[in-house]
């Protein structure tokens, strides 16, 4: 699949891996639409990405998604590729914290229903389009097997990634292709509590016009890959690994 020539909607656009694939996305001679909470970030990718269009939305409000919809249809007029990026996540024991369910209820939210809602609503837009269009979701190395202190967000991206297996059934025979990109731990405002070996987002954003350019829907980065290959000898070993990280 080709990496030029798109109308590119990326949300949780204004920082780490987002604000790394509009600008590299931006210097390929592609259209990027920047969707984002902070309208102050967004301010700055037009700095960076000539002649983006940016939008400030909370994809977790319905009107939101309306309203984002609403502008690309009418607005932009085009849409060929999707990248579902916003996340959030939060480490803490579903027995010890009193807020255990309001987490979950928001992550899940947040990391699952919300690009379920965005995906479904842009499709017929995606459909529609002449050329190549894509769906990317940005899933984890976490939606392999589960980390203990992270419960909502492994089942959120879990749920993703059964999500993204679907759609791309669902859509076989179309014109639109999803790619699924399970990055390892990267180094991002989200993880800066986390100690050990980081990917930076370029990485993601290579690993994914790489897979791109080859038609490889799945995208393993950084120790992803090294763990589906433990998973297949020994899933007690990579389970456990992963479990205490």
């Amino acid at each position: 699949m080709k990496t030029s020539g798109h109308t590119i909607l990326i949300t949780g656009a204004t920082r780490g891996i987002g604000r790394e694939l509009a600008r590299t996305f931006g210097q390929r001679d592609n259209r990027i639409i920047a969707v984002g909470r902070d309208a102050s970030r967004l301010a700055e990718i037009c700095d960076e990405v000539p002649n983006a269009w940016t939008i400030s939305a909370d994809l977790n409000v319905h009107d939101d998604i309306d309203r984002l919809v609403s502008f690309v249809e009418n607005e932009v007029g085009h849409l060929s590729l999707l990248i579902n990026n916003a996340g959030i996540q939060f480490n803490y024991n579903l027995v010890d914290n009193a807020d255990a369910a309001e987490l979950f209820t928001a992550e899940v939210e947040t990391n699952l229903l919300a690009p379920v809602r965005l995906t479904t609503s842009l499709l017929p837009l995606l459909l529609r389009s002449d050329a190549e269009a894509a769906v990317v979701n940005m899933t984890s190395i976490l939606a392999l097997t589960p980390k203990e202190s992270a419960p909502s967000y492994c089942a959120s991206k879990a749920g993703f990634r059964f999500f993204s297996k679907t759609l791309r059934w669902n859509l076989d025979g179309s014109n639109v292709r999803v790619f699924e990109v399970l990055p390892s731990t990267v180094d991002t405002d989200m993880t800066a509590q986390i100690v050990g070996e980081k990917l930076g987002p370029a990485e993601i954003a290579t690993a994914l016009l790489n897979a791109m350019d080859a038609d490889q829907y799945e995208v393993p980065v950084g120790l992803t890959g090294q763990l589906q290959e433990l998973m297949k000898t020994s899933p007690e070993q990579a389970e456990e690994i992963v479990r205490l990280a």
